[in-house]
């Protein structure tokens, strides 16, 4: 018995942009929008993970992520 499509929504597609924005690793990513493999949010979302990772890349977003990572060490225990 054949599975069944995959089927595709606006509001996944800014989810998995957001969450790739920040960083959120592929298999989290899957996890969270119902994905079963990687390479099915891949072949789906490609242009929404290049977008998050552009983000995620961006020099503006550097001392964010810096000012995060300081305060994770601190207060996370």
């Amino acid at each position: 018995m054949a599975r069944k499509a995959f089927v595709v929504t606006d509001a996944m597609r800014k989810r998995v942009q957001s969450l790739a924005g920040v960083g959120v690793r592929q298999e989290d990513i899957c996890a969270i929008i119902g994905c079963r493999d990687p390479k099915t949010l891949r072949k789906h979302f490609r242009d929404e993970l290049d977008r998050g990772l552009r983000m995620w890349r961006s020099p503006a977003l550097y001392s964010l992520k810096r000012r995060m990572a300081m305060y994770w060490r601190r207060y996370s225990g």
